[in-house]
């Protein structure tokens, strides 16, 4: 791969993104379990799900011998090369690619 065109994608540590989504799914919980009645705080709390659903798809596991291309929707968002738990951009594909020697 050239390395003019090589960028790295956006990521975050992972743990904190993990604490993050477990902190929604609580609060989507809370909200839905005790609506008694109300319609808007279950509304409220099954929106909370879908984000924390739609976040969980980003935290990834890459190896640091083997790069991960980040793409979404067909556009190009950098790759992916340090090792660890890291949250990167949700809803996108992720490819392993060979490290280049």
């Amino acid at each position: 791969m050239n390395e003019q065109t090589q960028r790295r994608a956006w990521t975050m540590n992972g743990f904190l993104a993990g604490l993050v989504i477990l902190l929604v799914y609580v609060a989507g919980g809370l909200l839905a379990g005790f609506s008694q009645g109300t319609t808007w705080m279950l509304v409220v709390g099954l929106i909370l799900f879908a984000v924390g659903a739609m976040l969980l798809s980003g935290l990834v596991f890459p190896n640091k011998q083997r790069p991960v291309r980040v793409e979404f929707f067909g556009r190009d968002c950098g790759m992916i090369e340090r090792g660890g738990l890291v949250m990167t951009v949700p809803m996108s594909q992720r490819r392993s690619l060979e490290k280049e020697m």
